[in-house]
């Protein structure tokens, strides 16, 4: 095994988090007529009682102001046939994001319609890290679809086989 650096760094900390398998998820928010989302390996479960998720947004990004805005968020959990919708959402993806995959976009936040699980939260809690905020949300309403979970590992997309 290689050791990179006693404290790591930025570069050495995404080699380490590139070996850790994580669920693909889209994150998604409205604010007006306004929709947004972007695509995250950063989205989990922090308690049940009372049910909550927490997911990480850069700053930067116009998610992160419409969620601060709307007090609300959707988490698009995707499976192993979303791969575009996952590249659609995924950083410099320039146009209409919500033209990859089927959005239900009349929901107070937008819903990919055969996702493998969607959850409906309203804004607890922000917490500022670094470049990200930490936005932890209550889980107002739980949508399950099937299929296997779409991962992302050492720099690309994979799932789970049966």
């Amino acid at each position: 095994m290689t050791q990179l650096a006693q404290i790591p760094d930025a570069t050495a900390l995404r080699l380490a988090m590139r070996c850790v398998a994580a669920t693909v998820a889209v994150v998604t928010a409205r604010f007006g007529a306004e929709l947004s989302g972007v695509t995250v390996t950063s989205a989990t479960s922090v308690t049940m009682e009372p049910p909550t998720l927490l997911v990480c947004v850069n700053r930067s990004t116009r998610l992160n102001a419409i969620v601060q805005a709307s007090r609300r968020f959707e988490v698009n959990y995707l499976t192993a046939r979303h791969r575009d919708v996952a590249a659609a959402f995924g950083g410099g993806t320039a146009g209409d994001r919500f033209a990859v995959g089927q959005w239900d976009r009349t929901a107070p936040s937008p819903a990919l319609a055969d996702a493998l699980a969607r959850l409906s939260c309203r804004l607890d809690e922000t917490v500022e890290c670094g470049t990200h905020s930490i936005f932890m949300g209550r889980v107002e309403a739980v949508h399950l679809g099937d299929g296997e979970p779409l991962l992302y590992c050492q720099g690309d997309y994979a799932w789970l086989a049966a």
